[in-house]
Parts: C-alpha cells; sequence; structure tokens
C-alpha cells in the first residue's frame, strides 16, 4: 500500500513538473512572438516620419500624454520655452533667425543642460553679431516632446559662413523627469522594449545604404560625405544623437556637420 502510495506521489510530482517546463516554455514562446512583432510594427510608417523631420522644428512643446508634475523654475512657463529669439539681417554681414531653448526645471542635472545649450547656440548666435569681416547665415529652432515621463529636446542650428559649405548641427537631450535623469540610448530603448540588437541592425542597414549611395555619387562626379562604416561611432553605445518623439518614435540621427563642413547626415526612425 505504501508502495502505490509512493508511486502515485512520484507520478503527481513528475506530472507537475512536466506542466511547469510547458507553461514557462509557452511564457517563452509568447514573450519572444511579443517582441518579434513589436519590432516589425516599429518600422510601419517610419517613412513618413523620416520624410517630416525638417519640419517638425516648431519651436515648442509636443505633450503626447498628461505632463508629469515637475518643480519649474518658472510656473507660468511651458517645460520648454524659447529664452532668446531674434530675427535680424544686416546686408553683406549676417541673416540670424535663431530660437534658443530653455529646458524650465528647477534642478542641479537641467541646469548644466541649459549651460550647454547656451554655450553651443546662445553664444554663437551672439559672435555672429559682432561679426564685420564675414557674410554670416545662423538659423536655430527646437523641438521637445513629452512621453510618459521623459522629456526630449532636439535642437537643429544651420551654419553658413562666408565661401564655407552649409553645415547642420544637431543636438539632443532626454531627460527623466522622474528620476532627474539624463538617459542614454540603452534606456530609450527600454522604454519602447525595443532590443539592442535590432536598434543595432537597423543603425548599419541605414549606414550601409547611405555609405553605397555616397559612393555611387562620387563616382559619378557628386561630392557627397563619404561614411567610414567600420567606424565606432555606428556602435549603439557609442550613438549620442537621439530621441523619443511623435507616438513613442526612436530617432537616431548621426549629424556630420557637428564637426565637419556639410549639412549631411544618416536618420532612421524605430
Amino acid at each position: 500500500m505504501n508502495l502505490n502510495i509512493r508511486k502515485v506521489f512520484i507520478i503527481i510530482i513528475f506530472a507537475i513538473c512536466i506542466i511547469a517546463i510547458t507553461i514557462s516554455a509557452f511564457i517563452q514562446i509568447t514573450n519572444n512572438s511579443k517582441k518579434a512583432e513589436n519590432e516589425e510594427n516599429i518600422v510601419i510608417d517610419t517613412t513618413v516620419l523620416i520624410e517630416n523631420f525638417n519640419n517638425i522644428f516648431e519651436n515648442k512643446v509636443n505633450y503626447q500624454n498628461n505632463q508629469i508634475n515637475v518643480s519649474k523654475e518658472k510656473y507660468d512657463k511651458e517645460l520648454v520655452y524659447t529664452i532668446y529669439s531674434n530675427q535680424e539681417v544686416k546686408e553683406n554681414f549676417y541673416e540670424l533667425n535663431v530660437n534658443i531653448p530653455y529646458v524650465n526645471i528647477d534642478n542641479e542635472n537641467v541646469k548644466k543642460i541649459n549651460t550647454e545649450i547656451s554655450n553651443l547656440f546662445y553664444n554663437k548666435a551672439i559672435n555672429v553679431l559682432s561679426e564685420t569681416d564675414k557674410n554670416i547665415i545662423y538659423d536655430v529652432s527646437y523641438k521637445a516632446y513629452v512621453n510618459d515621463n521623459i522629456l526630449s529636446l532636439i535642437i537643429k542650428a544651420t551654419l553658413k559662413e562666408s565661401n564655407n559649405p552649409q553645415r547642420e548641427i544637431i543636438k539632443t537631450y532626454n531627460y527623466n523627469l522622474s528620476s532627474n535623469e539624463e538617459l542614454d540610448i540603452n534606456k530609450i530603448l527600454e522604454s519602447r522594449n525595443v532590443s539592442k540588437e535590432y536598434a543595432q541592425s537597423k543603425i548599419y542597414e541605414t549606414i550601409n545604404n547611405a555609405s553605397d549611395n555616397a559612393n555611387k555619387y562620387n563616382q559619378l562626379g557628386y561630392s557627397k560625405y563619404l561614411r567610414d562604416i567600420n567606424d565606432s561611432m555606428y556602435k549603439i553605445e557609442n550613438t549620442k544623437c537621439y530621441f523619443l518623439g511623435e507616438n513613442k518614435a526612436i530617432y537616431v540621427i548621426y549629424p556630420y556637420g557637428n564637426s565637419h563642413y556639410t549639412s549631411e547626415m544618416d536618420l532612421l526612425v524605430i
């Protein structure tokens, strides 16, 4: 009798183990399926977002959902507002059309962001106004998005100095309104449940296509910016320019004008 009970007990334990393994496998398959499904859905309609990229810079905040409560420096101002605006033309000297953003959060980390924005964009505008021997065109505009607890700010500057080729300079900031910290690209990907491997594959695909096209144009006699597809800048961990845009679309940008005299860039939306 005891032997029979022991056999039944063993059979029950074995059955429970089989059920547990089956459930675990089902959950894993379901999660992988959802992940693959998410990654497939990410690329839908991204062509439209890429084509419309240059039209997003309206110098305002786009609240994708209810704004999280934050401690503002100025209660009556938006979360991001234009702190300096100047549209001025002095013939044969300069054309200025700048809107410099300010992140309206009372926090030491944000103060560092605002200082950097001032150093990069405001100081250049002031320098342009004092130039007497160059013909300069300088434009600055921005756009900010709030997605859940993430504030993303993207600033674009166009600079044409004398006979030098035009440059397009882009800087982005991504800030967690809950934890009061800047977010690296890994955190942005995590906010959308996008794997690093998937994002990396899309980056390499975009850069390879852009490199092939640039090489073809150069062979035809056109001057195009040549990419080094083996450059470590294209590794996901070294990517510096990205933001969370409309409907949580992740924009990844490689603006070559940040360090070269060119307005070319590579852009992908995930």
